[in-house]
């Protein structure tokens, strides 16, 4: 176990919502020296935010539902104040023709096939199915998840069994839109995980287009809210780790770059620390570049998978989409948009959320000409869909990105044991993991990871 001695050195490695809320926790609990490691030059990870025309805009993490409790208190603390975002609608690419685009509301698209009575009831069995299994679900991790083997099977098959088949499409706004996989690909333990009851009643309040206030954005970005966090933590920047060798004390040789004025020095450490948190992608490409691997390790972490998605921005003048936020069911094939952003309708900032190849090599997300196919691809479903729309656009994009997302293992990988195996590591060679594979890939689940495995083991 962990030495509870306050001076303990503790290394963080990474400096996204995982890093930086568990290094939050353990300064909470008085712990002096906890240095974060981050190999970027800003905080928060998969949470990004930009500026433009005066306005935050997230090109990754975005909003809070009630069910954040965690971070709506840590946001309390810092100051970072939230506002609520308006309604949604649907765009139908099968339906819509040259010109004359379709837009349905959302609670339309939901009930489709179904009627107010049946979907009702859908509703209803929900919130019951649900809350039985809170005592499973509401509890950080996935230990023993392969002993529920009704969990671990793909969500859809859940949905049938429990005749709840009616609720798929509500589902697929916030699971597949959302960048997590199709229903049948997705083990249940990772939908049910997400689909708290607090989130789930968001969901059908948001879909029904009552004016409740969730869910919610943070006024200057999610990503500035984590900078916040930030500023009461000893993060070091631009960070490139050579090796960490574990043995009595762990022992981190890296590159620093920083910046102070117009000078920038570079320069190589080696500190000794009492223990390591990898908040890092947990992916085997990248902790066989730097880390001592066990061989327990290289197993369980060539096993996960990653939902990789683009986020590509259009300057638009004058048009609006009609609602801040437009999904795009039924889903037309991967590389066309999912999911559109016009956060601000008075601002000309257009966001479009795309899938990319699920079967793409890890290895040649690094490559630069792979890169530049893949995004050509995506430019032209951005095109051919805005052209169904009525909007001609040109190549000129404002910005491109590409998030390796959601780190996850398939429902066979899950009901073999893997959550017990990875667990059992958990302070192995004073080793801690954190981050979205542990407690499924959003923001709240993370944090909440994070502060259980801080007060358990610090």
């Amino acid at each position: 176990m962990p030495n509870t001695a306050k001076h303990a050195r503790i290394c963080v490695v990474g400096a996204g919502a995982a890093g930086l809320s568990a290094a939050y926790f353990l300064k909470q609990r008085g712990y002096e020296n906890v240095v974060v490691l981050e190999k970027n030059g800003r905080v928060g990870g998969l949470c990004c935010s930009i500026t433009y025309k005066s306005r935050s805009f997230d090109l990754g993490a975005n909003y809070l539902t009630p069910a954040y409790k965690e971070v709506l208190k840590i946001a309390k603390e810092v100051g970072a104040e939230l506002y609520s975002e308006g309604p949604g609608q649907v765009y139908d690419p099968f339906a819509s023709q040259p010109n004359k685009p379709v837009f349905k509301s959302i609670q339309e698209t939901v009930m489709q096939g179904t009627d107010l009575f049946t979907y009702g009831g859908a509703i209803a069995r929900f919130y019951w199915e649900r809350s039985q299994l809170e005592a499973i679900l509401s509890v950080p991790g996935f230990a023993g998840i392969s002993l529920h083997p009704e969990l671990t099977q793909p969500f859809s098959n859940w949905l049938a069994e429990k005749d709840l088949s009616c609720l798929s499409t509500l589902f697929e706004l916030p699971i597949t839109n959302m960048g997590y996989g199709d229903l049948n690909e997705i083990p249940t333990a990772y939908a049910l995980k997400y689909m708290t009851i607090e989130t789930f009643t968001t969901l059908v309040t948001y879909g029904a287009g009552l004016p409740l206030g969730w869910p919610k954005r943070f006024i200057d970005g999610f990503q500035r809210f984590w900078e916040r966090v930030s500023w009461g933590l000893e993060v070091h920047f631009n960070v490139s780790i050579k090796s960490i060798k574990r043995g009595a004390t762990i022992n981190v040789h890296f590159l620093e770059q920083e910046q102070i004025l117009d000078d920038f020095d570079t320069w190589e450490q080696n500190l000794e620390f009492d223990y390591l948190i990898l908040a890092c992608p947990l992916t085997l490409d990248v902790l066989q570049t730097f880390l001592d691997l066990s061989p327990t390790e290289k197993e369980l972490f060539q096993k996960i998978e990653l939902n990789p998605y683009s986020l590509t921005t259009y300057q638009i003048p004058n048009f609006s989409m009609g609602t801040p936020v437009t999904n795009v069911i039924p889903m037309n094939q991967e590389g066309n948009p999912w999911f559109i952003s016009q956060q601000f309708l008075d601002n000309d900032l257009v966001a479009f959320y795309t899938r990319l190849p699920w079967e793409e090599d890890l290895i040649d997300w690094k490559n630069h000409a792979s890169r530049s196919d893949r995004r050509d691809e995506v430019i032209k479903g951005i095109q051919a869909t805005m052209q169904n729309i009525g909007v001609e656009l040109d190549d000129q994009f404002y910005s491109y990105d590409e998030w390796p997302y959601f780190p996850h293992v398939t429902s066979e990988v899950m009901q073999s044991g893997f959550y017990d195996r990875l667990e059992a590591l958990q302070g192995q060679r004073k080793t801690f993991y954190v981050g979205g594979l542990l407690n499924f890939e959003l923001v709240e689940t993370i944090v909440e990871y994070s502060k259980a495995l801080v007060e358990k083991n610090f």
